[in-house]
């Protein structure tokens, strides 16, 4: 297998990402001719090993003793991602904040349309907006109303961003099926290097012991940021909302954004049509499969509210029940397990 594969991201505006399988480090074009034989050094970031229960491993990297993605986006990777929260924001600019495999990809797209007002495939990927996936070069040249993304908590993004208190989508999913999904996640990608199984993996995201640590964390974090800057411009999304009327959903997000949507009902039903998991399968998982093994599912599984049945066991689901309520007894967001039967899975509007 050949160590070098392309991405590209960003069609004719180009955030092109090359993967060096040995060194686990994606160099845009920028840094090309700058690209060294030597594996990126790291200061304060390196890569490590989080060990599970059952003797099992998952590469990620350590950031001060928070945990993100093994792989590098950048050359100087450390450089560029201490320097985001100096970036400067732009009023229009709208960030969607999430915990892994909540939904990011699905917002990214319908915010896109909505913004654009164009039911139209959208040629740019979620990456190219990730603020710890570029660099403040490529920030700074996207065009605007830029659509942003990130997982990382409130207090992580750039000063001017929150300083002009521009809009911020929060996107929340239930636990059981986020685990179930990061499971496939880590799994499935190569540079993690996961070694385990369910079983063993759980508990390890149980602990938090996963690339941006614990959801109940993050989730506890995102829910007082929200309380405590009641005049900020936050809207919050729940992913089973979503799943179970994704028409309603895209209308009240056109609200927040103060967009129009030319009152029709047919614009919502073209953009609701084009994010089905079936039509994102086709049409752009196939640009990123290249870091996937290929046994796995990709980016684009199931995109269903209540996965979760078919993974727990009983002993698991008493346990993490336990450990919900113990989290989240305070919390007084309305996460739900499951929804109401629906129509068939081919008229359904999830993703990923």
């Amino acid at each position: 297998m050949s160590s070098l594969y392309r991405l590209v991201l960003l069609g004719t505006r180009g955030l092109c990402l090359h993967y060096t399988e040995q060194h686990n480090l994606y160099i845009p074009p920028i840094c090309l001719k700058h690209t060294r034989t030597s594996p990126t050094k790291f200061n304060k970031m390196p890569l490590t090993y989080l060990k599970g229960e059952g003797g099992d491993k998952l590469k990620v990297r350590d950031i001060d003793g928070a945990y993100t993605f093994p792989w590098n986006s950048l050359e100087n990777h450390e450089e560029e991602f201490r320097s985001i929260p100096n970036w400067k924001a732009r009023d229009d600019d709208v960030m969607i904040c999430v915990y892994p495999k909540s939904g990011t990809h699905w917002a990214y797209e319908i915010l896109s349309m909505l913004l654009s007002q164009k039911a139209e495939r959208v040629e740019t990927f979620k990456q190219s907006g990730m603020l710890d996936f570029i660099s403040q070069e490529q920030f700074n040249s996207m065009p605007s109303p830029r659509v942003l993304n990130t997982h990382s908590l409130f207090s992580q993004l750039p000063v001017d961003f929150r300083n002009r208190k521009c809009k911020i989508v929060h996107i929340i999913r239930n636990p059981k099926d986020v685990a179930v999904s990061f499971f496939h996640h880590h799994v499935g990608l190569k540079p993690y290097e996961f070694d385990g199984n369910w079983e063993s993996y759980l508990p390890r995201f149980m602990k938090g012991d996963v690339d941006y640590n614990s959801w109940f964390d993050y989730t506890n974090d995102w829910e007082k940021t929200i309380i405590d800057n009641p005049d900020y411009p936050i809207h919050i999304m729940y992913y089973e909302d979503m799943v179970e009327n994704i028409h309603a959903e895209i209308f009240k997000l056109a609200n927040f954004l103060e967009v129009c949507t030319h009152s029709t009902l047919d614009f919502i039903n073209s953009v609701a049509s084009l994010c089905t998991i079936d039509k994102m399968r086709k049409e752009k998982a196939s640009t990123a499969a290249f870091y996937w093994k290929e046994d796995s599912a990709g980016v684009y599984r199931k995109g269903i509210v209540g996965d979760w049945k078919s993974m727990f066991t009983v002993t698991q689901n008493e346990i993490f029940d336990e450990l919900y309520y113990t989290r989240m007894n305070k919390s007084k967001l309305n996460i739900r397990f499951s929804i109401p039967e629906k129509l068939p899975a081919k008229s359904q509007s999830v993703f990923h």
